[in-house]
This record gives C-alpha cells, sequence and structure tokens, in this order.
C-alpha cells in the first residue's frame, strides 16, 4: 500500500479524517485523531525496532490497536 501512494494522496486522507472527525465529534474527535497519530507512531518504532521492515501483518495489528483505542476513547469520554 505504501508503495503505491503518494504524499498527496496522504496529506488529503489526512485531511479528509480531520474534518470528519470534526464532524461528528468536535474536540473529542481531533483528540482521538491525535492520540491514534502517537499511537500509531510509537507501534511503528516497536515493530521497526525488532523487525527489518512493516509487513501485512504489522499493517493489520496496526489498523486493530488503532480501532481499539479510538473505540476506548469514545466510550471513556461518553460514560456518564
Amino acid at each position: 500500500m505504501k508503495d503505491h501512494a503518494d504524499r498527496s494522496q496522504a496529506i488529503l486522507a489526512t485531511i479528509t479524517v480531520l474534518v470528519t472527525s470534526w464532524l461528528i465529534a468536535r474536540w473529542l474527535g481531533w483528540l482521538a485523531f491525535v492520540l491514534t497519530g502517537l499511537a500509531l507512531i510509537t507501534w511503528i518504532r516497536f515493530v521497526l525496532s525488532r523487525l527489518p521492515g512493516l509487513t501485512g501483518d504489522t499493517y493489520g495489528a496496526a489498523c486493530e490497536l488503532l480501532e481499539l483505542l479510538v473505540l476506548l476513547i469514545f466510550a471513556i469520554s461518553f460514560r456518564r
């Protein structure tokens, strides 16, 4: 996937996610975006410290972990 996407596509995808998260959840959406971004950077560094590169399995694990993080952020914030 990363071999077929250029910088402009990554920027467009990022802007789309930021706008969508703002429209859906306002500041909480942006908080989730920032926290998942930090978690993704941490995950990539962890994987690259143990493997010579990223694989399909590590991309899949990243997706699952980030989905869980977003769900936890929303579950904790809406718990009243």
